[in-house]
């Protein structure tokens, strides 16, 4: 017998509200030169859900990494996000922002990337994100593609 509080969807109308959670990022640096590094993230946000289908949002982190040569360190993004319900508990978004690796020849880079999130219960989701960063201000020009994974508790 499965505990019917547990299986309980979401449903609609519980995008709207404040979320916070844990996270896991995968970046690799396309141009010069390439790199990879991972990072552990800590989330929080707010959505708004607007009817039935559209659900708008922004969302900011904070994240611990560490490169492939040993380098580690923080850095910190902001994103807003527009996404579509598939179905009450899947949502697909896309998002634009920024984020700043915070060191000493830090720099500042452009985001835009693409996800989905799916409410396991009405107040636990899991989020799978595409970003893609272009830098704007800094020691180059460096990209940098990411996945990055992350569970959320809504209240």
């Amino acid at each position: 017998i499965v505990d019917e509080q547990v299986m309980e969807m979401a449903s609609p109308g519980d995008w709207t509200g404040f979320y916070a959670g844990l996270g896991a990022m995968g970046i690799a640096f396309v141009e010069p030169p390439e790199a990879s590094m991972w990072a552990v993230d800590g989330i929080v946000g707010f959505n708004w859900q607007a009817n039935d289908v559209i659900v708008v949002g922004a969302e900011a982190w904070l994240s611990g990494w560490r490169a492939d040569d040993g380098e580690t360190g923080v850095s910190g993004g902001t994103e807003i996000r527009a996404g579509f319900l598939v179905t009450p508990q899947l949502l697909t978004y896309a998002s634009l922002g920024g984020m700043h690796f915070y060191k000493e020849d830090g720099a500042t880079y452009a985001q835009f990337g693409v996800g989905a999130e799916y409410m396991v219960t009405e107040d636990i989701s899991v989020d799978l994100e595409y970003k893609h960063w272009q830098e704007v201000s800094g020691a180059g020009n460096y990209s940098a593609n990411a996945i990055s994974a992350s569970v959320l508790w809504h209240f």
